[in-house]
């Protein structure tokens, strides 16, 4: 078993109202984990698109991407032949963020509308977020595998580098996890006032309310974890919905989450209450 799956239950957080994510030891072996368990959960209910073979995707490599790779090629010259440095990993995973940031971006919020439309339906958007999640993480996927084609790295070795930089820092899979949510804020903002702590109490507080008020078992047959993923980012869609903010504005102002008191109590009181109903 590896390491994502061993520490899978520890590794799952929320992202401010935006919903939960399994965090992998690099962007990598996050998409890879998670796009198997959602295409196991696919092959059990039927969800997706059946008997549709998925095409790698070509992605325009822009100026920056191909100085980033030309600079990691350099680099791979002086890394150790059996370790990877800790600042060679990061700038691999930046370089696969800055290859697929302009396609998951525009997939990410033409998924996120789809689903909402079956809000009042809730097998159909049960079905439509492991949909919209298969399809967002296989170009996260075909992104990675372009990048480690670019660089002549074997996959298998550079998931095995991040295992062991996760294990002598901590805060090296949040730093991973940061990388890829940060791309969110650049998603322009709908609302039309600046987000506020109260904003986030409000959101937090009426997540609470729904986990207690929704019949879940309507999204139909889940295993455990594909529940805990659906639910979150169902409240998280009502919430949206009645509040007008998006995770994209929470990721453009991170400090509202640590700067009130009352924010981190309802964050742990709603992770809680999951937990207890997974």
């Amino acid at each position: 078993m590896d390491f994502i799956e061993k520490n899978r239950k520890t590794l799952f957080i929320a992202t401010g109202i935006a919903g939960a994510v399994a965090i992998g030891v690099s962007i990598y072996a996050l998409v890879k984990s998670n796009t198997a368990n959602v295409h196991a959960q696919n092959q059990l209910d039927g969800f997706g698109k059946s008997g549709q073979v998925s095409q790698s995707r070509v992605f325009v490599k822009e100026k920056k991407y191909l100085d980033m790779i030309e600079k990691l090629r350099k680099a791979l010259q002086t890394e150790k032949n059996n370790q990877l440095s800790k600042q060679f990993l990061i700038a691999v995973n930046q370089a696969i963020l800055e290859l697929f940031k302009n396609d998951f971006l525009k997939a990410f919020q033409e998924i996120r509308e789809k689903r909402r439309e079956y809000i009042n339906e809730m097998a159909k958007y049960a079905e439509e977020y492991f949909q919209g999640s298969f399809e967002t993480e296989k170009i996260l996927e075909d992104a990675s595998t372009e990048v480690f084609k670019d660089l002549g790295l074997d996959p298998a070795f550079f998931e095995d580098q991040c295992e062991r930089v996760s294990q002598l820092d901590q805060n090296f899979p949040m730093f991973m996890l940061y990388m890829l949510e940060s791309l969110k804020s650049q998603i322009p903002s709908k609302m039309n006032k600046k987000l506020t702590h109260q904003d986030l109490i409000e959101g937090f507080s009426y997540q609470i309310e729904l986990l207690d008020q929704i019949d879940f078992s309507q999204f139909g047959d889940l295993t455990d974890e594909n529940l805990l993923l659906c639910k979150q980012g169902y409240i998280s869609d009502l919430t949206s919905i009645k509040f007008g903010f998006e995770e994209e504005d929470i990721a453009r102002n991170p400090a509202l989450l640590s700067t009130h008191p009352k924010i981190p109590e309802l964050h742990n009181e709603l992770q809680s209450k999951l937990y207890r109903q997974a």
